[in-house]
């Protein structure tokens, strides 16, 4: 039972004097019975067996390569890759499946028409369903509270084990790698903003430190710009600040400036700036708004994740690290 269930996409792979991570995929045939296959926390030592990629259903359906736990194997008391272990400790808005720890969320991933108003919103036939299928699992309300259940399990939500956490919003699936941009990587911040494929950006989890608060915009909303950072914009060295946009003035009392605070948000930037050539030289920083219509979308971190990375802008600019 245990090795239908338990699956990962990579584990750490051994040979005498060799050791490599490597995913299920690029594993050959050939290499198959070679490689002792152990878990990614070299501690643990949990051992693993490749399942080769299949299909079922009468061919119609693809089921790809993934390494499956061994049913006599155990991880070690704490293993931060023991998903189902965590899974069992918060399986009202958790589970485990493909691979992967699934957690539903219950909050704005961001501030669009269907984020705000999802019952009128611009939802899919396929994102309801989805939605529906889920319906036994509560989900997590607050970013905070999000914190709180990643730091409890995991330590950290900077954790290499969330490599394997996918979030469930509205009929979706986000991958956290993909969702959460840590604060030495605001360039992702850039791209998802400058993202004209699509009127909405796909919402994100993003690291940012609230320094002051500036004029308030057009339609009165209170405004706090963040620390700008060194980004690539369209392959130029640049810089990127990001404004937080305050739906209420009640929202903006929950703005602690000079504290490191962790956003659901959708990045917005004005076609008129990426037209600017000056900033995108790095003339100035480029204004990216984070728009806040609800308390549950913010919260305030620990420090310890403020880390824009010593040396990190002398090298983009051109100039040696020390």
């Amino acid at each position: 039972m245990w090795a239908k269930r338990e699956t990962m996409k990579r584990v750490m792979t051994y040979l005498p004097g060799y050791k490599k991570i490597r995913a299920a995929a690029d594993i050959t045939d050939s290499e198959r019975d070679v490689y002792d296959f152990r878990c990614l926390d070299e501690s643990c030592g949990a051992e693993f067996h490749l399942r080769r990629r299949s299909w079922p259903l009468e061919t119609t359906k693809e089921v790809s390569a993934t390494f499956a736990r061994n049913p006599s194997s155990k991880h070690k008391p704490g293993c931060d890759y023991d998903y189902e272990n965590k899974v069992s400790r918060h399986s009202s808005v958790s589970f485990f499946k493909n691979d992967a720890y699934h957690v539903r969320i219950n909050f704005p991933l961001g501030s669009s028409y269907s984020d705000l108003y999802p019952e009128r919103g611009r939802l899919t036939v396929a994102q309801k369903a989805a939605a529906q299928g889920n319906a036994d699992k509560m989900a997590v309300r607050s970013t905070a509270a999000f914190v709180s259940l990643l730091e409890k399990e995991f330590g950290s939500i900077e954790n290499a084990a969330l490599e394997n956490l996918v979030l469930h919003y509205q009929g979706r699936s986000y991958g956290w790698p993909g969702t959460f941009v840590a604060s030495d990587e605001y360039t992702r911040i850039f791209n998802a903003a400058a993202d004209n494929k699509s009127d909405v950006t796909q919402g994100i989890f993003c690291v940012v430190r609230p320094e002051l608060e500036i004029s308030s915009s057009k339609k009165g909303k209170r405004r706090f710009a963040c620390t700008e950072l060194p980004v690539l914009a369209n392959g130029q060295n640049a810089k990127l600040r990001p404004v937080i946009v305050c739906e209420t003035n009640l929202l903006a009392q929950g703005i602690k400036t000079n504290k490191t605070m962790l956003l659901a948000a959708r990045p917005f930037v004005s076609p008129n700036v990426l037209k600017d050539d000056d900033l995108l030289r790095g003339y100035g920083p480029i204004p990216v708004y984070l728009y806040v219509a609800d308390q549950t979308q913010m919260t305030v971190i620990e420090d310890k994740y403020w880390n824009p990375v010593p040396g990190m802008q002398e090298e983009l600019y051109g100039a040696p690290r020390p």
